[in-house]
């Protein structure tokens, strides 16, 4: 019997069981299609709380996305977050590799708080500006 030694199997096997990562947390991570390193960071989060359901509030915001013609990455209703780059055609401050996370707070049934989080702190504004914007059309 002829086994052979392989670190990439053996670093994923080690980092299963000392509980880093759930396996599918730590493959997106791995791959690089996680917004998770965004979720906690406090500089270059912008919020707002908006008096709209979570599931509509979650629904425009991808639309917002969508309509910007950014590359959508992530999709996680149940963990509350969108993952998006590639702004640069619609905002000339940064590279296509900056990532953006939008995180969402389910505060009650009407209401519902959103972060937008980036590295570029003039990014994560902007595209809350865009997607306050969309519902401010609403209301108004």
């Amino acid at each position: 019997m002829n086994i052979r030694f392989n670190p990439c199997a053996l670093f994923v096997i080690t980092a299963l069981f000392i509980g880093c990562a759930s396996p599918s947390k730590f493959v997106k991570g791995f791959l690089g299609i996680s917004v998770e390193n965004l979720r906690n960071q406090k500089e270059g989060r912008f919020s707002t709380a908006l008096e709209i359901p979570y599931n509509e509030c979650y629904a425009k915001a991808l639309l917002v996305l969508k309509d910007m013609k950014v590359e959508v990455f992530v999709e996680d209703k149940k963990n509350r977050c969108i993952g998006a780059s590639k702004f640069d055609g619609v905002f000339p401050y940064c590279l296509s590799a900056t990532e953006v996370g939008v995180f969402f707070e389910y505060k009650d049934e009407l209401s519902t708080r959103i972060d937008v989080v980036s590295k570029n702190h003039r990014l994560a504004e902007f595209v809350l500006d865009k997607i306050q914007s969309k519902f401010n059309a609403k209301a108004g």
